[in-house]
C-alpha cells in the first residue's frame, strides 16, 4: 500500500469511509480532505478520524458556502507530511 501514491493514474475520491480515510491519512497517502459541514445539531455522531494516533496539521485551502447554509472545507496536508 505504500506505493499507492507513486503510481500513475487519476485522483481518488473516498466518500464516507472513515476507517479507510484514517488509514490513508496515517500512512501519509492523503494530500487533500474535503469536509462538508451541514448546519444540523444531532447531539452525537460518527467519528471519522478516531484511528489517527498522531496530530496531523492541515492547511485550510478553500471554503465554499451553499445557499442552504452548509460549508465545504478543503484542507491540504503539508507536503512534508506526505509519503512519496
Amino acid at each position: 500500500m505504500r506505493d499507492l501514491k507513486g503510481q500513475n493514474g487519476k485522483n481518488m475520491v473516498i466518500l464516507a469511509s472513515g476507517g479507510l480515510v484514517s488509514s490513508l491519512v496515517g500512512s501519509g497517502l492523503i494530500d487533500e480532505l474535503r469536509i462538508i459541514v451541514c448546519p444540523v445539531v444531532l447531539g452525537g455522531g460518527k467519528m471519522y478520524f478516531r484511528d489517527i494516533r498522531e496530530q496531523v496539521g492541515l492547511e485550510l485551502a478553500d471554503v465554499k458556502k451553499s445557499a442552504k447554509g452548509s460549508a465545504r472545507l478543503t484542507y491540504r496536508v503539508p507536503a512534508s507530511l506526505l509519503s512519496v
